[in-house]
């Protein structure tokens, strides 16, 4: 006669010894990965494609030389200047990789057809992150961009411009009224999400070249929820669209403000230290002709392991920029006014 058997200690199935007999059930369905929305290429320019073929590759540059002018007389004879033409020279120095193995037995038995190409994809949307985090990083730190384009008192000609700094941040709110009733950082100014970015256009309007063909704002989402709320930018035809700034994606370009195309990314770095509790943030105006973007080396091959029975995945890509018109970009630190 059959007996039944309590193991003692044992609640559930999956703890008795003979576990491997209960088998896990695994979906083919792979659980969707969400990135951060990029815009590099879209606020830089790629001017040395094909000249760098690998890491630590320099090319020279020529500049303009200078002119001068002198005031004419028909009674003197003209003097003929020597015009002599500088050099700069760009290092392409950056680089990042991502590598990964496949073993044999994971590709015979798996359940998910080209799964190694799925991370491959994966590995390069990462890397696209990644690199673009840093090159914010970098520009927003504002140490290269022109002296007239970041602080309180920006403008090339006027120094009207209060941008902020780092430890005195611009507080920012929705209206007016608003403004006038909150309480700015010790030192630091206040105002509209609006008024600033025109604070922006007018800077880079006072440099050499204007704003240029492709001006751009970078601003963080809070940012960007600060205009779309604004009365004054609600109406399609004030923004130069046919739609209202309302029904638009805000992961991307939110429309033009004082000509200048409004990019909104989450990438954008907070400054490490608080004000006043509030967070820091710097945020990047220019057009694409002040920064090249150069990505000439990307290698993505397999290998065959030496010391395991499995495949080698790596991809390899090289990048740097080149701040190479500093009067062309500039930054500006905001807080969230309070």
């Amino acid at each position: 006669m059959a007996k039944s058997t309590v193991v003692t200690g044992e609640s559930t199935p999956a703890n008795f010894g003979l576990k491997g007999y209960i088998p896990e059930i695994y979906s083919p369905k792979l659980r969707e990965k969400f990135w951060y929305n990029t815009i590099l290429r879209k606020i830089t320019n790629t001017e040395f494609q094909g000249q760098f073929k690998n890491k630590g590759d320099t090319i020279k540059v020529r500049c303009m030389p200078n002119m001068t002018t002198k005031p004419f007389n028909a009674k003197t004879d003209m003097v003929y200047d020597d015009l002599t033409s500088t050099f700069i020279d760009y290092t392409i120095n950056r680089g990042r990789y991502y590598a990964f193995k496949v073993y044999d037995v994971q590709q015979a038995f798996s359940d998910i057809p080209n799964w190694a190409n799925k991370w491959t994809d994966d590995g390069a949307k990462q890397l696209a992150v990644d690199e673009e985090t840093e090159f914010f990083a970098d520009i927003c730190s504002a140490t290269d961009c022109d002296a007239a384009n970041k602080g309180l008192t920006a403008g090339a000609k006027s120094g009207l411009y209060n941008l902020g700094e780092s430890t005195k941040p611009v507080s920012l709110y929705f209206t007016d009224a608003k403004a006038s009733a909150g309480t700015a950082v010790p030192g630091g100014d206040k105002t509209t999400a609006i008024e600033l970015a025109t604070r922006m256009a007018a800077t880079l309007d006072e440099q050499k070249g204007g704003s240029g063909a492709t001006p751009f704002i970078v601003i963080p989402v809070w940012m960007a929820q600060m205009i779309q709320n604004s009365d004054v930018f609600r109406a399609a035809d004030i923004m130069g669209d046919d739609t209202s700034i309302l029904r638009k994606n805000a992961c991307n370009s939110i429309g033009k403000i004082a000509g200048m195309d409004v990019y909104v990314s989450n990438l954008l770095p907070v400054d490490s230290e608080s004000v006043s509790s509030r967070k820091v943030y710097p945020i990047m105006f220019g057009d694409n002709t002040a920064i090249t973007f150069a990505d000439e080396v990307s290698k993505t091959e397999v290998l065959r392991s030496e010391t395991n029975v499995c495949d080698l995945h790596r991809s390899i890509h090289v990048y740097d920029w080149f701040k190479r018109y500093p009067e062309r970009y500039g930054v500006a630190f905001v807080t969230v006014g309070a």
